[in-house]
């Protein structure tokens, strides 16, 4: 039985083998592909490069078709590996090959479904709109159909759009809110056969990828700024569990604040009570933190103060609470905010801010949601995007 086996899987092997190698001399052969190994001025992967391409876009070779395998033409052409999978990668990056795990390579299928891709906005500010920016430049490029809905600050609006997209929606952007509410909502249109890609935000306990800011980065680099900086400990002001967000910053903060031997790091905290499902957090952000501030400064009189706030209304309402009591945001009072909106270049002093990279992260979403309903992405994934400190007077000094 085991000889019968061994000889059946012989003539396999055997007839791939010579399947592919009748491939390679029928491109060689019958496209006349040329190698001239003498030639210094071209290398070789791009004299493959150029001449497959040339058969793919003349429809010498047609959309699907699959090619030889690398090490099938490694040997008949009698190159190096590296040399045809650079040509390969290549043809690849124009959009002309299409390489497969443990396939090989096909010509690419040019005809490319258009999908209806959605984008739910809850919120009204710089933040918002410019990720749906990203997201809208990345369906332009792309030819896919692009659709916002924006549900007006009303959170019953947000959850029942959520619940219940368009018929013909294919896949959703969303940034969730960690509410049990939500995460019923978000289920159930995954259940429902959709794709979501959660934007800045993750959702615990539900399989979705999701593109994000480095939020950790974000609040170590802010965090260890000003401590090096004004030498001084490090109060926290904001959200602290409301999100994935938060909880990132929040980390980073206490890891930075740790290295600077400041151990007792819970003694540094300011929380700051609002919720995102609460239209009044949009409508008055001034309102909760300011409260909060007026109380911080009549509770911790000392001569100077470093604080890193997690948004920058929250900045900008340790300022008001600051100047009401004779202190100098940039003097006595150092400041860092989080999201770098144009609010922070019309304070007075100027804002110094973690510059998130909004348009970015609707852009690397869109195509995220895209690969995923080609079939290119399968896994769940979680991409982190970089973050840059913005340093300005509220940090630096006047």
């Amino acid at each position: 039985m085991t000889c019968e086996n061994t000889w059946s899987l012989d003539i396999s092997i055997e007839g791939i083998n010579i399947y592919h190698k009748t491939r390679c001399r029928f491109l060689m052969s019958r496209f006349g592909i040329t190698l001239d190994k003498e030639n210094r001025s071209e290398p070789l992967y791009e004299q493959i490069r150029r001449q497959i391409s040339q058969f793919i876009k003349t429809k010498r070779l047609q959309p699907g078709e699959r090619m030889p395998t690398i090490a099938a033409l490694v040997r008949e052409w009698n190159v190096d590996f590296s040399t045809i999978k650079s040509a390969f990668d290549l043809l690849e990056t124009e959009g002309l090959l299409e390489l497969e795990p443990r396939k090989g390579a096909r010509v690419k299928n040019t005809f490319q479904k258009t999908y209806n891709l959605l984008y739910v906005r809850l919120g009204l500010d710089a933040y918002v709109l410019d990720i749906s920016d990203g997201a809208e430049s990345y369906c332009t490029e792309t030819n896919q159909a692009w659709h916002c809905i924006d549900t007006r600050i009303d959170y019953d609006k947000y959850l029942q759009t959520i619940s219940h997209p368009p018929k013909d929606t294919d896949g959703m952007l969303i940034l969730p809110l960690e509410s049990p509410e939500c995460k019923q909502a978000v289920r159930k249109v995954i259940d429902n056969g959709i794709r979501v890609i959660f934007l800045d935000h993750v959702l615990d306990g539900i399989s979705a990828s999701s593109v994000a800011a480095d939020n950790f980065a974000g609040g170590y680099r802010a965090t260890q700024h000003l401590a090096e900086t004004h030498h001084l400990p490090v109060f926290y002001a904001g959200q602290v569990d409301t999100s994935s967000t938060a909880r990132d910053r929040v980390k980073g903060w206490a890891v930075a604040m740790g290295k600077h031997y400041y151990n007792k790091s819970d003694d540094y905290i300011i929380p700051i009570s609002q919720s995102d499902a609460d239209a009044q957090t949009y409508k008055d952000p001034l309102k909760h933190p300011k409260a909060t501030a007026n109380q911080f400064f009549d509770t911790q009189q000392q001569e100077k103060y470093c604080i890193l706030a997690s948004d920058d209304h929250v900045s900008h309402a340790f300022y008001l609470a600051a100047q009401e009591r004779g202190l100098e945001v940039g003097k006595n009072v150092f400041i860092m905010g989080f999201n770098d909106l144009p609010l922070c270049r019309k304070l007075e002093p100027s804002l110094s801010s973690v510059s998130l990279p909004r348009k970015e992260i609707g852009y690397e979403g869109a195509k995220l949601l895209h690969e995923e309903l080609l079939g290119k992405s399968r896994t769940i994934v979680n991409r982190i995007l970089p973050i840059e400190l913005k340093l300005r007077q509220s940090s630096l000094g006047l």
